[in-house]
């Protein structure tokens, strides 16, 4: 059993390669299960699917890999701006457009006719997306296109491009709290920024997180817990909420960092699902309205397989769709790149 296990999860002194684009496409597809059992938990019944009561943890992780590996690339490449609006704004715009579409029809046929002006006035008012849960997607757009702009005003000077970005975060904070849009919007956007600033001061952090490790993981699982405690137990209303959802999840996340400093893991069917991030992301809601609508949410088990199923293949089907129009390989989602 421990050889087994031994070909998949590796225990080390130090884990070199935790955020190489392979150890990171499998940490991804992690977050993407986690993400859809999680808003699965809140359409069956939130209260008896405790462990995954939290999917702002992972949409934290999110951020921060999409910062650190644009960060990283651009570190490596001098030229990745050349197509950036193209190679990787466009797809996940088109994706999202699509969803939106086949949201439209779904709708339509249920009996709702909804209006492009309706649409947009709904999102703009509330912060309420056609496609549902996939607010991320907008957001992730926005900090996509802030990188790019500071990419080509500051060319090579990444201090410049470190503070425009966490002063656009502030930005993008502020207008969605003008908004008056949910929290969920801005408490985990930190840490776009986050991932940007940790490829900056990687080789001095690194030496300080190998070196007190022990004492960076205490102190962050205790935070953890004193402020999962807090948010979930004690009730808090209004600003301090707000605090100890940031602090919880700014602790998950490191201690994630820390973890992955020690575990290797080679799971290809991880990376697999990592590469589906974002049609999973589009999808999975879609899937669950439609198990609800088809009557088989009171069938825990059956509901479960269904989602993750159907989610699997319509995420499998969307990354073709996207092959297609934006000229990836072909299978790209059976290949960990």
């Amino acid at each position: 059993m421990g050889d087994f296990m031994g070909k998949f999860v590796t225990f080390c002194k130090n884990n070199t390669s935790f955020l190489t684009k392979e150890a990171v496409q499998q940490y991804k597809g992690i977050c993407a299960i986690v993400i859809m059992l999680y808003h699965l938990g809140w359409s069956l019944d939130f209260q008896y699917y405790r462990p995954f009561s939290h999917g702002d943890y992972v949409t934290g992780l999110f951020y921060f890999f999409s910062g650190y590996g644009l960060f990283k690339k651009f570190n490596e490449d001098r030229t990745y701006h050349i197509g950036f609006i193209r190679k990787r704004v466009f797809p996940i715009a088109f994706m999202f457009l699509l969803m939106c579409t086949v949201y439209w029809l779904f709708y339509y046929l249920e009996g709702f006719c909804y209006t492009p002006l309706g649409i947009i006035k709904d999102f703009c008012l509330y912060g309420n997306s056609f496609v549902k849960y996939s607010w991320f997607i907008i957001s992730i757009i926005y900090f996509y296109i802030v990188f790019y702009l500071l990419m080509r005003l500051f060319k090579q000077n990444h201090v410049a491009i470190v503070i425009g970005t966490f002063v656009l975060t502030i930005f993008y904070v502020a207008m969605v709290l003008a908004l008056g849009w949910g929290m969920h919007w801005y408490t985990t956007s930190i840490f776009f920024f986050l991932g940007l600033l940790f490829v900056y001061r990687e080789e001095k952090w690194m030496k300080y997180l190998l070196k007190y490790f022990c004492l960076c993981f205490g102190f962050l699982l205790c935070c953890l817990l004193f402020s999962n405690y807090a948010r979930t137990d004690l009730f808090l209303a209004g600003k301090k909420h707000i605090l100890f959802t940031i602090l919880a999840n700014f602790s998950f996340v490191f201690l994630f960092i820390l973890c992955s400093l020690k575990i290797r893991i080679r799971i290809p069917f991880l990376a697999k699902i990592g590469n589906l991030s974002l049609e999973i992301y589009l999808v999975h809601g879609l899937v669950i309205l439609i198990m609800n609508k088809i009557g088989i949410r009171d069938y825990l088990v059956l509901a479960y397989a269904f989602v993750v199923f159907i989610t699997l293949i319509l995420a499998i089907v969307l990354s073709k769709i996207r092959s297609i129009f934006f000229n990836k390989k072909k299978d790209s989602y059976l290949k960990v790149k």
